[in-house]
Parts: structure tokens; sequence; C-alpha cells
């Protein structure tokens, strides 16, 4: 892969939010997460048998869900009052402090619906790797094939059930016992993503935001990279 050095580097997690993010620092965290994201997808086996038609919409239309849902993990190791990155630097909620403008409020947003509710929660590791996962398989994905519908529901399944297990054990581990209980904190993990949805949608339509983008050619990169790893 062309870009391999540059994102081996990337993949160096940093928590410090020690400096505000520029546009490189957040084409940086984007790249390494669609990497990150690539893998998970090209390692299911669910994911992998469907045809490649169906492989590319699904990450077209999963990559948004994932990447706020990683930005707002990553966020909870930084208190700074902004979405933290997984570099070092942080993009801030002031808008007097931003490098670029955040017409659609994205960052206050992402704040207030995604992080503090996650911080609440306190997710264990494996918490999180799932609900980041699941976040893919949520909104579903339009004109898959018949078979590519029965595997993202197959995997979107599958996942539930894992982060059920996952959250009975976190529930036993403090104290706490009970169907009741287990539902409970899966209902809250899950209610989390109508907020991820609203993010992708603002996300996609912050028109001053695209137009700095256009400086970059994400499409050929992505592309690149899906390629590479025979997604």
């Amino acid at each position: 892969m062309e870009d391999r050095v540059t994102v081996s580097i990337e993949l160096q997690l940093d928590s410090s939010a020690a400096r505000i993010a520029d546009l490189d620092d957040i084409l940086g965290d984007y790249r390494r997460a669609f990497v990150l994201f690539c893998d998970l997808l090209h390692a299911t086996p669910e994911i992998m048998e469907m045809d490649e038609n169906d492989q590319l919409m699904l990450a077209k239309k999963s990559f948004g869900s994932f990447y706020w849902m990683m930005t707002a993990i990553w966020s909870q190791t930084s208190h700074k009052p902004g979405v933290c990155y997984a570099n070092g630097s942080y993009f801030p909620t002031e808008k007097e402090h931003q490098r670029f403008p955040d017409a659609k409020d994205c960052a206050s947003r992402c704040v207030f619906h995604l992080n503090e509710p996650i911080r609440a929660l306190v997710l264990t590791d494996a918490e999180q790797a799932v609900a980041a996962y699941l976040a893919c398989f949520i909104d579903g994905v339009p004109k898959l094939s018949a078979d590519g519908c029965k595997k993202y529901s197959a995997m979107r399944d599958k996942l539930i059930r894992y982060l059920y297990e996952l959250c009975g054990k976190t529930m036993v581990s403090r104290g706490m016992r009970g169907e009741l209980a287990v539902a409970g904190r899966v209902s809250r993990i899950i209610s989390i993503y109508p907020s991820i949805t609203d993010l992708c949608m603002r996300a996609s339509d912050n028109m001053e935001v695209c137009e700095v983008l256009q400086t970059v050619k994400f499409d050929s990169w992505m592309t690149k990279v899906s390629c590479d790893r025979t997604l």
C-alpha cells in the first residue's frame, strides 16, 4: 500500500490532545481509522462472503458511523472541550479556536450526545470495540442484494448478542445481577446510535467543511486501500 509507512506511524496512538487539530491532523486520523475499518471488515466472514458490490456499499455507508463512534470513544481519555483524535490533537468546540469552520456544530453535538453518555457508561475495552463495530450495522444499507441483507442482519444480530454477553459480565463485576440490569445497559448503549446517524447527516451536509476537504482526494485514497485489502 502506497501510504503504508505514514499510516503505520499514525497508528502509534497518542491521547494527549496537546494541540488543536489542523486539516492534516484530521486527515491523518481519518486515514488511520479507515485502515482499521477495512481490517475489521476483512476479518469478518459474513462481510467477506458478500459480493463485491455489497461490500463496497456497506463500506461507503458504514464508515462514517464507525468513525464517529471511534472518535467519541477515544475522547474518553481526554477532558479537553472537543473531539479528540488518536494523534495527540483535538477539534475544539469553541469556534474561535477552530482551525476551520464547523458550520453544523458537529463537535459540540459529538461532545454532548456521544462523549458524555459514553463517559457515563464507563464502557470496558471489549464493550467499546463491539459498540464501535455495531455502529456499522444499525442504520441499514440501501440496495444491498437479498443475500447481502441476510448477511448484514446476521452480523448485526451477532454483535448485539455479543454486546449483551459483555454487558452481563460488566454488571456482575460491578455487583449488579439480573436480566433487567443487563438489558438496561444494552439499551443505554444502543440509544447512542441515533445521535451518530444525526452527526453523519450533518457532517455530510456541512458545506463549509466540505469545501475545505475538497482539496484532498478521499475517494481515490479510500478506493486504493479497499482494493489493496481485497475488500
